[in-house]
């Protein structure tokens, strides 16, 4: 008897897309942080 794999939960594509998203929000606020760093230093000089 061959045994037949039962996956539960979501699928490479939608995990896939999840990592997506969470990277493109990461990016936006990594560049928001270097912004406000920017405008920082700019102030401080």
């Amino acid at each position: 008897m061959a045994r037949v794999p039962c996956v539960f939960g979501p699928s490479i594509a939608e995990l896939t897309a999840r990592i997506a998203a969470i990277e493109a929000r990461h990016a936006d606020a990594e560049a928001e942080s270097e912004r406000s760093r920017a405008s920082i230093r700019r102030g401080i000089r």
